[in-house]
């Protein structure tokens, strides 16, 4: 939905009534909707009708920019209903609106009830551009804002109006209604050591008595940032790698010296008379024979 081709009229899809009729209601199916430059998805109610009708929209994603408004508001009677059902997200820009406010001439009527599930996406706005969700009343009682969202991020709940981006289900006149905002995102600080802004004072040991009983000591590997060691963690420059395997002895190979040939200087014949050659002779005593 946007504006028409002279920029004059807004178009939009409307249920509406202007007398004491009924309000119908309207309902959306689609991937992504982009509403915008005025344009308007409404169930709403300019005349005497007691309530607005229910707009009931399920999308992947919607895209409310330069003022395009969902509204389900009255003029005298009570507020419809709006529900949102996003696979994604919900982006609002430039001064758009979701609206289920009631006595909007200053009248009657409570404020209508605005349910926006986004359980997988977010709701993103900008504080400063007046996108406003509201169930709001002038004499009757605010209406019910539940929202769930993994994150909302330029949009407030405030008590009243502001011209910032507000969440709003007050009365001017009447009871402020709820606003519930569940979000469901992790905290990312979850699971981390919660460390001392300051560094202890250290403590002297205490001398060990003899026979007496002491409790153990403990040693706690804080690590980088506040985080647990990992032994699945990768190597930085600055560890050193420890060899702790025993020390083993290298084996010297024990090399026999060869034999050295010698030269046969003679020879020596044995009781088997063998013959063998020897490189030195054997001495032999002399016998000297007696003469008789």
């Amino acid at each position: 939905a946007g504006i028409s081709a002279d920029g004059q009229v807004s178009s939009g899809i409307f249920a509406n009534s202007t007398g004491s009729g009924s309000t119908g209601n309207l309902e959306l199916n689609t991937n992504e909707l982009i509403v915008r430059d005025g344009a308007k998805v409404s169930v709403s109610s300019t005349g005497s009708a007691q309530q607005a009708g229910s707009l009931n929209i399920n999308a992947g994603s919607i895209l409310l920019s330069n003022q395009g408004i969902l509204e389900a508001i009255t003029t005298s009677g009570n507020g419809g209903n709006i529900t949102l059902r996003l696979l994604e997200s919900l982006i609002m820009r430039h001064g758009s609106k979701i609206s289920t406010t009631a006595g909007t001439a200053q009248a009657g009527g409570d404020g209508g009830n605005i349910t926006i599930d986004a359980s997988n996406g977010f709701i993103i706005g900008v504080p400063n551009e007046d996108s406003d969700i509201t169930a709001n009343a002038f004499t009757g009682n605010g209406g019910r804002i539940s929202i769930t969202t993994q994150g909302i991020f330029g949009l407030e709940f405030r008590d009243k109006p502001t011209p910032l981006s507000d969440i709003t289900a007050s009365s001017e006149f009447g009871v402020n209604g709820t606003v519930e905002i569940n979000q469901l995102n992790i905290d990312p600080s979850q699971g981390l050591s919660n460390l001392p802004d300051e560094p202890g004072t250290p403590q002297p040991l205490q001398g060990c008595r003899g026979g007496g009983i002491q409790s153990g000591g403990q040693f706690i590997s804080i690590g980088r940032q506040g985080l647990p060691t990992n032994p699945y963690e990768f190597l930085d420059s600055s560890d050193i790698w420890e060899d702790l395997q025993p020390a083993r002895e290298l084996a010297e190979n024990a090399t026999e010296p060869p034999e050295r040939i010698v030269e046969a200087t003679g020879w020596v014949v044995t009781e088997e008379g063998e013959v063998i050659l020897v490189a030195q002779m054997p001495s032999v005593a002399s016998r000297v024979g007696c003469l008789r």
